[in-house]
């Protein structure tokens, strides 16, 4: 009972290790070649069979990653090419309105109150379009990190465990470090 106890405590420990063990990374290949029993050519087989199973699904996923990104990148540029018209229109019809004032001041000054609003919806548009664009980056990122199936997790690799991943400490230029 206690043996048992503790090969389930030992496997419940080492499972995350074994959903981040990569087998394509040198180290998990070099981990399993110190670590593994004799290798016969049958387990070498096997293991070429879980790489090939592996870079298929790697593959797929990055085509499926470019097509969402041809798809995202049209309809951003529809969106900018929406946003375009409609500046250049309302700029058009205030130009016209414009014409009806007579005080050349009142003119410039209301000219220049319309140039910093649309200068201002324009910002808003493309931090909207760049936060977008973010989004999805993150989200691929994300996946790229977190997501293992079955054919990444199935290959026999004893990996050490995994660290998570730190972020980089910024350079000391006696600046505080900017936030996006």
């Amino acid at each position: 009972m206690k043996v048992e106890s503790r090969l389930l405590a030992a496997a419940i420990l080492l499972a995350p290790a074994l959903l981040f063990a990569d087998p394509l990374s040198q180290r998990g290949l070099e981990e399993t070649a110190k670590k593994g029993p004799e290798m016969t050519d049958a387990m070498i087989d096997d293991k070429k069979k879980v790489l090939d199973r592996v870079l298929s699904k790697r593959n797929d996923e990055a085509a499926k990653e470019a097509a969402e990104a041809v798809t995202l990148e049209g309809k951003l540029k529809q969106e900018r090419i929406d946003f375009e018209k409609k500046q250049v229109a309302e700029r058009k019809t205030f130009l016209d309105e414009l014409k009806k004032e007579a005080d050349g001041k009142k003119r410039s000054n209301l000219y220049g109150k319309f140039s910093t609003q649309q200068k201002s919806d324009r910002r808003r548009f493309f931090n909207g379009q760049n936060n977008t664009r973010d989004e999805i980056d993150n989200k691929y990122r994300r996946a790229r990190l977190t997501e293992h199936d079955d054919v990444t997790v199935s290959a026999p690799v004893a990996a050490a465990p995994a660290k998570a991943p730190t972020k980089a400490k910024p350079a000391a230029s006696g600046k505080p470090a900017s936030k996006k």
